[in-house]
């Protein structure tokens, strides 16, 4: 698989539409409206901060700053909105009860390496952990030159544990929406609601050695400077288009788009990209939102990339030129990081 320029990605942020207030609310009653959900936390730095709606049927699940490394307030992803950074330092609630499915969704924006070194003095970083992630657990990693994630089940006495390893650089420095899902047989990562990697995994989900954390989580993986503005988590997977309109804040697309954008997903799977572009295109044709339309041009692009057809850059701005309407100039809605 070619690797995607990060540059077109970066630049891609800078057209989509900007968000409201009312979106952002919007969009959290939606998440709140899950009947799956189970964990989530704002990072808005209120009184109560970083705790967040209570738990549907999780008591006591706050999140809870645990280290004496320094934290601060900063700039949300959207209006204001407000966030907190994270480098050595994590937030830990209690154990999660998941084993067969779930799926964790973070708005984060990464900004590069922290402070703490991993195995082997390796430049990485933890976005989430439940359990250690090596042995017992998962967790979901960055590492920090090369800007790919990776997603681990832990259990080396498992056979059967598995990574799901990125090759794609993603953008740092912007904020970014990514998930986490496992259905029983495939884990994935989402970017921005689209795919960014997979792999098949049917065993199981070895019991955590602690609670669940936001942040440095130790185990051989250093950390990553980053802000922290949304983290829910689910017990099963979520359906993509769900992902997709929880990334874009948008509402989920109708039946027959929503089917198609599962069926491209399906066919990255099988790393049919033809497919995919296909059924990419025919999404396109038909009536959908423009902050989701710009997502899809962008993963017309991934596809290019994916395929070695075409660089991402070259594809990403074909692309985005061909689309009716894009506007002159619009600000971008995911600040830079400073």
């Amino acid at each position: 698989m070619k690797t995607i320029f990060p540059l077109a990605l970066s630049l891609f942020v800078l057209f989509l539409v900007p968000v409201s207030a009312q979106d952002w609310t919007k969009h959290q009653q939606s998440v709140l409206a899950q009947p799956s959900l189970i964990r989530y936390h704002l990072f808005d730095n209120t009184i109560k901060s970083p705790n967040l709606a209570p738990s549907k049927d999780v008591p006591n699940s706050d999140l809870a700053y645990k280290t004496q490394h320094p934290r601060e307030s900063v700039a949300g992803p959207f209006d204001k909105t407000k966030a907190v950074r994270l480098d050595a330092g994590w937030f830990e609630g209690t154990k999660l009860d998941i084993n067969k499915a779930f799926c964790v969704e973070m708005r984060v924006r990464l900004l590069g390496a922290g402070t703490e070194k991993g195995y082997n003095n390796s430049v990485n970083g933890t976005l989430y952990g439940l359990g250690n992630g090596w042995s017992k657990g998962v967790r979901l990693t960055t590492d920090c030159p090369r800007q790919t994630l990776s997603f681990r089940f832990g259990g080396p006495d498992n056979p059967k544990f598995r990574n799901a390893d990125g090759n794609l650089p993603i953008p740092y420095g912007v904020w970014t929406h990514i998930a986490t899902s496992w259905d029983g047989k495939v884990m994935r990562i989402y970017v921005d609601g689209m795919p960014y990697t997979s792999t098949d995994y049917d065993g199981v989900l070895t019991p955590p050695d602690r609670g669940f954390r936001v942040g440095f989580n130790n185990d051989g993986i250093g950390s990553v400077k980053m802000d922290i503005a949304e983290v829910a988590v689910y017990k099963n997977a979520l359906e993509q288009a769900e992902i997709f309109a929880h990334a874009l804040l948008l509402p989920k697309l109708p039946e027959k788009q929503a089917a198609l954008l599962s069926a491209a997903t399906d066919a990255v799977q099988r790393k049919d990209f033809t497919e995919a572009k296909k059924n990419i295109d025919d999404l396109l044709r038909l009536e959908i939102p423009i902050g989701s339309r710009y997502a899809l041009r962008k993963f017309q692009a991934d596809l290019a990339a994916m395929s070695g057809k075409l660089s991402q850059p070259l594809w990403l701005s074909a692309e985005l030129l061909n689309e009716p309407n894009l506007p002159p100039c619009r600000r971008c809605s995911r600040r830079r990081g400073k």
